[in-house]
């Protein structure tokens, strides 16, 4: 059984959580996206942008047997980067942290809008 922790990024990982992110991106972005915003998403998550993020407490790392493999943050109530490596996908460690994502701002906030798919807006309340 894997041991799995999830916690707050170190400044001194900043640069395997910006690995995470411009590898997933590089791996699986082209087939969505036009280069434009692939390059755009790059710039959005630059090393720069994620030592910000980190030194502001938003990024979450998720460690699977001692090795980071995903990664995710918000502002406020709004969740800006959620990655895991291609080679751990499908294992259901995006949904664990989108899990603790949605913990962290569900104890601050009582209303919730969502975008669906369809472009409408529903509304949550605690």
């Amino acid at each position: 059984m894997s041991r799995i922790e999830y916690r707050k990024a170190a400044k001194e990982e900043a640069g395997k959580v910006c690995d995470i992110v411009q590898g997933t991106k590089a791996a699986v972005y082209p087939y969505y996206y036009t280069k434009a915003v692939v390059d755009f998403f790059g710039r959005l998550h630059s090393l720069e942008n994620i030592i910000k993020d980190i030194e502001e407490g938003r990024i979450d790392i998720l460690i699977v047997d001692g090795e980071v493999v995903g990664t995710g943050s918000h502002i406020d109530d709004h969740i800006t980067r959620v990655y895991v490596l291609p080679e751990y996908e499908g294992k259901g460690y995006g949904t664990i942290i989108m899990d603790h994502l949605e913990s962290e701002i569900f104890a601050r906030k009582e209303t919730f809008f969502f975008w669906e798919k369809t472009g409408a807006v529903s509304t949550w309340s605690a």
